[in-house]
């Protein structure tokens, strides 16, 4: 799921840019409540665009581990946008996939 995650985002980058400055106020010691605003925020941005494409969520099924192949050229994508990486890693992804799980039922 994550590979297919990083590549949608980076199709949208203007969502993407977006949506990194939002994670950057994520904080694991915050709130329950802090928390899910980031990621309400985060939703905001991201569900219209994938409502809009008419994806399926299904679309984003795949392996949650990448390797460093696969890492290694969307890392030199993203750092060419300028994007910290670890807020990726760290937030972005963990959230878009809960967001992904909550909408598709699962």
């Amino acid at each position: 799921m994550n590979l297919k995650i990083l590549q949608w985002l980076l199709k949208h980058r203007e969502a993407l840019l977006r949506v990194v400055e939002i994670a950057k106020k994520f904080d694991r010691a915050s709130s329950y409540l802090a928390k899910w605003a980031v990621a309400n925020e985060i939703a905001q941005i991201v569900l219209p665009i994938l409502e809009a494409e008419t994806v399926k969520l299904s679309s984003f099924d795949g392996p949650v581990l990448l390797s460093a192949e696969e890492y290694g050229p969307l890392m030199v994508e993203y750092s060419a946008l300028g994007v910290d990486w670890k807020v990726i890693v760290d937030v972005v992804i963990p959230i878009l996939i809960a967001i992904l799980q909550a909408v598709a039922s699962k």
